[in-house]
């Protein structure tokens, strides 16, 4: 049985999950991440971890192995990593590149970093920084990108280069959970605006009850308040344009 910190590796190690094909193409090096993981681990405590982060077709694949492969750590190590090796071909690399899009909870910044390590698998005989790269990157960038009024401030400033498109986008996705809190922060204090102490209490009817329950209502919306402006300030603190890690 694996031990207590196997077990824990497992759970770290589910950030490797293999659930498909098109997702190994994004995680080529899950094999050299998985044994740094469980470097620590006695080689009996390997083999159950490893099945255990196995989804999909790789775990299809690995019970349809003959049970002397199956039953060993390196064997399966093997089989799994020459099953899903033909993922490096760079003309399959080349078609995931021209169908990326940024799927849904993908941050811009991840997106980016997708397409870079597509195109490396893509073309490795470019040099770093080829600008004939780059300049492809960038396009299916803007191209692959989710939200509309994203394209179009891209299209319009032009970027350069793959980086400035990024910093770009990643100001815009700042800029727009910024005006949220801010509209938040707008309708809390339009509320407590509209329900002043003055007309909560006269409302009340005078009773000592009544202005009890008023003055807990305004205690209720002045928190909203508050809420609103902590969100705000942790968006842009100092009402000033942080560089966002999105």
């Amino acid at each position: 049985m694996p031990t207590v910190d196997a077990v824990a590796w497992c759970f770290i190690g589910s950030a490797l999950m293999l659930k498909s094909r098109k997702t190994l193409v994004i995680e080529l090096q899950w094999v050299r991440r998985f044994e740094a993981k469980t470097s620590a681990l006695p080689a009996a405590d390997r083999l159950p971890c490893l099945i255990s982060v196995l989804q999909g077709g790789a775990l299809d694949f690995f019970a349809s192995l003959p049970e002397q492969i199956r039953g060993d750590y390196q064997t399966t190590k093997n089989a799994l990593a020459e099953r899903y090796s033909q993922l490096q071909n760079p003309l399959q690399a080349q078609v995931e590149l021209a169908r990326a899009c940024q799927q849904p909870g993908e941050t811009v910044s991840d997106f980016a970093d997708r397409l870079r390590q597509l195109g490396r698998l893509a073309h490795p005989q470019a040099v770093p920084d080829d600008p004939t790269l780059d300049a492809s990157l960038r396009g299916l960038f803007i191209c692959g990108l989710r939200d509309a009024g994203l394209k179009s401030v891209l299209c319009n400033k032009s970027p350069d280069s793959m980086d400035a498109a990024v910093k770009i986008a990643r100001e815009f996705k700042s800029q727009q959970t910024a005006l949220v809190a801010m509209q938040q922060f707008g309708t809390a204090v339009g509320a407590h605006e509209a329900m002043t102490p003055q007309v909560m209490v006269a409302s009340s009817g005078g009773s000592g009850v009544n202005q009890a329950v008023a003055l807990q209502s305004l205690e209720r919306r002045m928190d909203d308040i508050q809420q609103a402006l902590q969100q705000l300030h942790a968006v842009c603190p100092l009402w000033e344009w942080d560089e966002p890690r999105l």
